[in-house]
Order: C-alpha cells, then sequence, then structure tokens
C-alpha cells in the first residue's frame, strides 16, 4: 500500500494532469458513471461530476450452473443502496480486495462495472457501455486485476520490504500479455483508455501512467530523476495514440489487437468496442459502422484473413459478413495491410509515446490510390442512411498547386499540413473536424445490412492453399487465381471459409464464383495485392496497373453475404462485368 501510495503521489507532484483529468464541475453528465462504491459504507451511490474515484478492470468469472452472479439488477438497486449491502457474502472477491485497497489509498470512490451499471436496464446500459471510455479516461486510477478472475483474490501484492521501484517495463508486458485479461476483448478499452493504472500480477506489481512505467525491484534511476514526457496526444489513456486528425494507421492496431481477444459472448463483439470507436468518432468524422470507419469505407472493405477463419455466431444483432467484427480469427489477427497501404495521406509524424518510436507503414517503390466507385447506404430498409465515404475527396490536390485548399489546410513544397498539428506532414488534405462548430458522428446502427449498387460478374477460379513457413501458427489459408472467359490471368483473391473453399474443382474455370465491385484501386511500381510476375503482365509504361476491388458473394433469400474480397485488373472487370445489380449486404 505504501509502495502504491508513494507512486500516486510522485506522480501527482511530477506529471499534473498529464496523468489525471482536471477537476470536472462543469462536466456534462452524459460522461459521468451512475453509479459508484462508497468503501467507507460500503454500498453504491449515485454520481456527481465532482466525485473523484478509482476504476476496476478485471476478468468475470464464467457462468455458473448455480445462480445467477452477484450484481446490480432492477431489482437489487435499492438494496445495494443500503450501508454495508456490499459486505455481504456473494461479492467476488477481487472486487472485495479492490474496495479494501480504494480505502486504505484514502480514496472514497470506486467504479466496478458489474456494481455500477444496472445490467438488466438495458437503456441505460447501452449508454454506459458507449461512455466506458470516458468511466476510464476521468478515474483518479484504474486497478488492473490481471491474474485470474473475479472469484479469486486481488493477487501480485508484494511483501513488506525495502525494495523500490525501476524503470523497466519489459517484465510486466509479458506477465500481461501472458495473463487471462490480457487476452480478453473487454479489457482492451479499459488498458487503452486508462490514464495511470496499478497492475496486479503473479506476485508482481507496477505502475504505467501517461508519462512513465515503474516496477517493484531494485532501482535503476531514482525517483527524483523523472524523464520527459513526450506523449503530447489528446490526452485520454496510456495506450491510445490519439490524434486530432483520423489516423488509419493508428486505428488498424488497435483493430488487430481486438481482433484475437477472446469474448464468452461473440454478440459482445460490438459493444466491448464501442469505447474506442466513441473517442474515435472526436477525429474520424462520419464516426463507424460495425468496425468500419465510414468516411474511409471504401479502404476499410479491404481488411483480408491471414489464415482461415469462421462466421461469428451471435443472438439477436447478427454482426454482419462485410465487418471484421462478423468473424471469427482465432489465433491469427485480420490482415489490415492494405488499410495501411491505402491510407496514403500521412507522408510523416512525430505521433508516438517514449519507447514505441512505431514506423509509419511505407512502401517507397509503391503507389497507391484508391477511386470510390460506389455509394453506400446502411440500416433498415425503411431507414436507410447515406454513407458519407469522403475520406479521399481531397486526393487530386496534390496535383494541383493553384486549387483552394479546405480550411485549415496549408501548401508547403514537401506537402500539407493542418492547424491542429503542426507535427504531422500530409500527401494530401483529409475532412477533419471543426471541434467548435461540428457535433460528434457516432452511431449504434441499427440495421446490418448495406445497400448499394454496383457491377457483378462470374469469373472462373482455381485454388491453391497457403501457408506462412514464418508464422507456423497459423492455419492454412486457401487464396485463389482468377480468370476471364478467354483463360486469361485476370487477377486475385483470398477466400475467408478455407474449409470450404478446399472443397472447390482445383482445375482452371472448373467453377465460377460471382464477384461484385467496390472501388478503383491503382499501383504503380509495386503491389500490395499481386505476385511480382503476374503484376508485370499488365504494366503500363508510366509503371501502374489498374485494378477493380472485389468482394466474392455468395446469396441466400435475397441477401448477398461476403465469402472472400480480392482484385480483377479493370480491363477484364469492363469486359466481362457489364451488368448493374441492386445489392443487399449482410
Amino acid at each position: 500500500i505504501q509502495r502504491i501510495s508513494s507512486w500516486l503521489h510522485t506522480c501527482n507532484k511530477e506529471h499534473g494532469y498529464h496523468c489525471r483529468s482536471k477537476p470536472r464541475v462543469n462536466q456534462s453528465l452524459k460522461d459521468v458513471p451512475a453509479w459508484l462504491i462508497d468503501v467507507a459504507t460500503r454500498k453504491i451511490k449515485k454520481a456527481t461530476p465532482e466525485d473523484e474515484y478509482v476504476a476496476l478492470s478485471y476478468v468475470w468469472e464464467p457462468p455458473s450452473l448455480h445462480g445467477s452472479p452477484n450484481m446490480l439488477t432492477i431489482e437489487s438497486l435499492k438494496s445495494y443502496q443500503m450501508p454495508g449491502s456490499l459486505k455481504e457474502e456473494g461479492i467476488p472477491p477481487t472486487v472485495t480486495d479492490a474496495i479494501s485497497l480504494t480505502e486504505k489509498l484514502g480514496l472514497q470512490y470506486l467504479w466496478v462495472d458489474r456494481f455500477c451499471i444496472v445490467q438488466d436496464d438495458y437503456n441505460t446500459k447501452d449508454h454506459q457501455i458507449q461512455n466506458m471510455a470516458s468511466v476510464y479516461a476521468n478515474a483518479y486510477l484504474t486497478i488492473v486485476a490481471g491474474v485470474g478472475n473475479a472469484s479469486g483474490p486481488l493477487e501480485g501484492v508484494p511483501d513488506a520490504g525495502a525494495r523500490q521501484v525501476q524503470r523497466r517495463p519489459n517484465s510486466r508486458v509479458k506477465l500481461l500479455n501472458e495473463s487471462v485479461w490480457g487476452t480478453r476483448a473487454w479489457t482492451l478499452q479499459e488498458l487503452l483508455f486508462s490514464r495511470r493504472a496499478v497492475f496486479f500480477l503473479e506476485q508482481h506489481i507496477s505502475w504505467e501512467c501517461h508519462c512513465d512505467v515503474w516496477e517493484e525491484s531494485e532501482p535503476l534511476y531514482p525517483l527524483s530523476d523523472p524523464l520527459p514526457c513526450v506523449n503530447r496526444f489528446m490526452g485520454t489513456s496510456t495506450g491510445l495514440q490519439q490524434s486530432a486528425w483520423p489516423d488509419m494507421e493508428e486505428y488498424s492496431r488497435i483493430v488487430t489487437n481486438y481482433s484475437v481477444r477472446n469474448l464468452t459472448y461473440e454478440e459482445d463483439t460490438l459493444p466491448a468496442f464501442l469505447g474506442v470507436t466513441t473517442v474515435l468518432s472526436e477525429s474520424f468524422v462520419e464516426g463507424f459502422v460495425y468496425g468500419l470507419p465510414a468516411q474511409f469505407l471504401d479502404i476499410a472493405l479491404l481488411w483480408r484473413p491471414k489464415s482461415r477463419h469462421r462466421r461469428k455466431i451471435s443472438k439477436g444483432n447478427i454482426l454482419p459478413s462485410w465487418s471484421w467484427m462478423g468473424w471469427s480469427f482465432r489465433v491469427t489477427e485480420v490482415d489490415l495491410s492494405l488499410w495501411k497501404a491505402a491510407a496514403s495521406y500521412v507522408q510523416s509524424s512525430k505521433h508516438h509515446r517514449r519507447g514505441d518510436e512505431r514506423r509509419r507503414f511505407r512502401n517507397e517503390n509503391s503507389t497507391t490510390t484508391i477511386r470510390p466507385t460506389v455509394t453506400w447506404f446502411i440500416g433498415p430498409s425503411e431507414k436507410r442512411r447515406k454513407i458519407e465515404n469522403a475520406g479521399l475527396q481531397y486526393q487530386s490536390l496534390q496535383d494541383d498547386p493553384d486549387a483552394v485548399l479546405p480550411e485549415g489546410w496549408h501548401r508547403y513544397p514537401t506537402g500539407f499540413q493542418h492547424d491542429c498539428d503542426n507535427h504531422t506532414l500530409f500527401n494530401y488534405p483529409v475532412p477533419i473536424r471543426d471541434r467548435q462548430n461540428t457535433p460528434v458522428l457516432n452511431y449504434i446502427p441499427h440495421g446490418q445490412h448495406l445497400y448499394f449498387i454496383t457491377t457483378h460478374g462470374f469469373f472462373s477460379i482455381s485454388f491453391y492453399c497457403w501457408n506462412n513457413p514464418k508464422r507456423p501458427r497459423d492455419e492454412d489459408i486457401a487464396t485463389g487465381n482468377i480468370w476471364d472467359d478467354k483463360g486469361r490471368w485476370a487477377g486475385h483473391f483470398r477466400s475467408h471459409d478455407a474449409e470450404l473453399s478446399l472443397h472447390s474443382t482445383p482445375d482452371r474455370g472448373g467453377e465460377k464464383l460471382e464477384f461484385i465491385a467496390i472501388s478503383a484501386r491503382s499501383e504503380r511500381g509495386e503491389s500490395h495485392v499481386f505476385h511480382m510476375r503476374f503484376f508485370r503482365l499488365p504494366m503500363k509504361v508510366d509503371g501502374v496497373v489498374e485494378y477493380t476491388n472485389v468482394l466474392w458473394i455468395e446469396w441466400i433469400d435475397g441477401v448477398a453475404y461476403r465469402r472472400g474480397v480480392g482484385h480483377i485488373l479493370t480491363s477484364a472487370w469492363e469486359a466481362q462485368a457489364t451488368e448493374k445489380i441492386e445489392v443487399v449486404l449482410g
């Protein structure tokens, strides 16, 4: 306890409001938790903007055959407001220990989801889940129970002694990645948004805040020797590298991490990620649809599997086949390399945390351009809403030195900059939200269908099975070559369901699949989708290859479902896929 108290004191003194929220007297009630645990009286109370609280991040115990776990419900709401109600038997040991720790640290309130969200009041629960980012970002401290689940004690508190603190994150990261907590989907956003957290791992305790990492061990550096904080992001977390502009590359890192995390209930895939998309809607102008950035929908639909995977089975709100959220990626994360390659608007950026200086995705030998070809609508058929996928609308400005730029943008000999960030150089402008006058757009879609008109065509295919020798854990994936009606090579695709695909006839032209166009693309120099021996064949004199991004689909009861993603040479597509159709993509 003394060690954690000293970490809190040092962080408060040296880091100030980098690592904790400023007083929230005027904070909107919509950003305030509904309920808090008063650790002194062991009861819950309605939260106010002035309340300073600790948040608990942990893993729920598995469902029991002997009844529902203790949690806040409409029926128990009144009883849990009685003093001493959280002393009763049946309160999970992790929660009991977190209450005790909060009290010993001299703090009064604790937020725990199971007792601070009314679990069966779905009118308020949906809002609270969407507001999860704010709950953790505004917490005075987050307690991370990194061992086991709620049915066990809060482990990792070391024996009292004279041991001090060192800055060495490796052991913490290793224990964290190997823990059950580190593999759960719900805990990702809790890690991303917490400004500072104390981690209880196997006989190990550590601290991470916006500015520093400390561990219990022999000291390497005295605490009186603080390192400067270089994290200059908008400051909602230790882990989220949030910029004022839409950063597809940073978002792809989050999605990649999330895609292989575990959920007890697959229908929680969207709710467990809402905290991330709610916060990032500050910079992604049009918000998100099932984890895909709406303003870059043409790019976002180009996610690919790295190995075989299956459709998720969820109750109620069926996850769509066109989103990565609708698929289970098992041990191999989703492949978002085409997101990074297509989001070429960033030339260079200094956005990083100390010790995590990431190089941005760049291939100096390849230039990629995406051209939208489809107008998208989403929602139930009677309430369709147009998706404004205008993220790439300013691409042409990089080739027109006399063009008038959007407000806030400036042209320089080496690129473009925006007033919101003088540390990032862009290849061309992208839409950036006016924070003073434009409301944040983030919504939970009430329909799983995309509606659009596009061209479709039937092409012969040949399958082959591919396995990554550098990643032997990956299961093999069925990929295929696409051939036109004259037997000429026309493109390439990846199947989502390798097992079903391998049942197909392997001979060229032995089977025809239906593809629909979703966007146009050109590459110069090298390709991110074709093997070079195929890529060179249609290459123009200037080194450019033009092709159409397509989805392999199958129809069930008038609704098309995504089965794979591919790329077909534009010349072959325009010659063979001339018919336009209305598509309902589920």
